[in-house]
């Protein structure tokens, strides 16, 4: 591993540039030097408060680049960046037809010898490795259904900023196509990516959707096929991004037992097949960075980011690929196609 590492995060100005810095700082054990690249007119004074470097030189090949931009320009960026050699982590892709960009991605890959790593934070949250622990060692049995509700107002999201200023009210790239896609990648790391979208309803029924144009509720029932040959696994899922209580609720029915997650008490609870409690799960790493919800403590984004460092620096496991983020991808653009009008 080299001694010195050079970390490019680009769009370093906005919320999850910011939040990528701060992880990578916490990795003290690593000799990392950190420049930033964005559009924003007031880069300089936030790379200066931020303790980072402006890349100032086209010579500098980075040896890892950070992409925190809007989604919609992920792609041309992870290009970039990957012909040029520097392993590219990018943040979670919500625009469908990005994934038919992936087949050029992984030939550039193959090429430069450069890693791609595409982001699927909530995954990396403790507890959802506990609940997908638990699920995949058979402790409830072969799990058969789960249903899954999550509601947060977008308005909340960025308190001081109109949701009308960034890329969240862009049907495009809209909050809940956003919230839909992050969603099913961590449901997915528990119930298998094989996804067939059996129904769906897709709607803009609130002030958000109406004043926006974006799709604030999806609703939809996925079967999760096993590739061991086992039953597959039915879920169906609620979220919106207008409700003014926020939630995120999981229950899972197994054949030998249940379990029931709530995120904001951030405790799982795993039942027996007489409905007795067997063990319950929680998580320590909690820590909420000032101005942002319980749904955005910083140890996911850590545990996240040590992955990726570790695939490219150490040759370990990524647990984010292409061909898992394409089954994402690919299943949101189905649910949004066959939705009840």
């Amino acid at each position: 591993m080299k001694d010195n590492i050079s970390a490019l995060v680009v769009g370093f100005c906005g919320s999850m540039g910011k939040r990528r810095i701060r992880c990578l700082k916490r990795f003290t054990d690593r000799k990392i030097k950190i420049y930033g690249e964005d559009i924003h007119p007031d880069k300089k004074s936030i790379a200066d408060s931020l303790g980072i470097d402006l890349i100032d030189s086209k010579d500098l090949i980075p040896d890892i680049v950070i992409i925190s931009t809007p989604p919609d320009m992920h792609v041309d960026i992870t290009k970039k960046y990957l012909k040029m050699g520097s392993s590219v982590f990018c943040e979670a892709s919500v625009v469908p037809e990005d994934r038919h960009h992936y087949k050029e991605i992984k030939e550039i890959c193959r090429e430069t010898g450069a890693k791609f790593f595409p982001s699927a934070t909530i995954q990396f949250k403790n507890i959802i490795k506990k609940i997908a622990d638990t699920v995949h060692k058979g402790e409830i049995g072969q799990p058969i259904f789960y249903d899954y509700k999550m509601a947060q107002n977008l308005h909340q999201w960025h308190p001081h900023q109109s949701i009308h200023d960034f890329y969240v009210s862009d049907p495009n790239t809209g909050a809940g196509r956003e919230m839909c896609a992050f969603e099913l990648a961590w449901l997915s790391s528990i119930f298998g990516h094989d996804i067939d979208v059996m129904s769906s309803c897709v709607k803009s029924i609130s002030e958000i959707g109406v004043s926006t144009g974006i799709d604030d509720l999806y609703t939809f029932v996925v079967n999760h096929s096993s590739a061991e040959g086992k039953p597959g696994v039915l879920g169906t899922s609620s979220i919106d991004v207008f409700g003014h209580k926020i939630y995120r609720f999981l229950r899972v029915a197994g054949t030998e037992g249940n379990i029931e997650f709530d995120w904001i008490s951030n405790q799982a609870t795993i039942f027996n097949k007489s409905g007795e409690v067997v063990k319950t799960l929680s998580e320590d790493q909690v820590e909420v960075h000032p101005g942002y919800t319980q749904f955005s403590a910083e140890g996911m984004y850590d545990n996240e980011i040590n992955n990726f460092l570790d695939s490219v620096l150490n040759g370990g496991e990524p647990e984010c690929d292409m061909q898992k983020d394409f089954s994402i991808l690919n299943a949101v653009e189905k649910i949004e196609k066959i939705s009840l009008k």
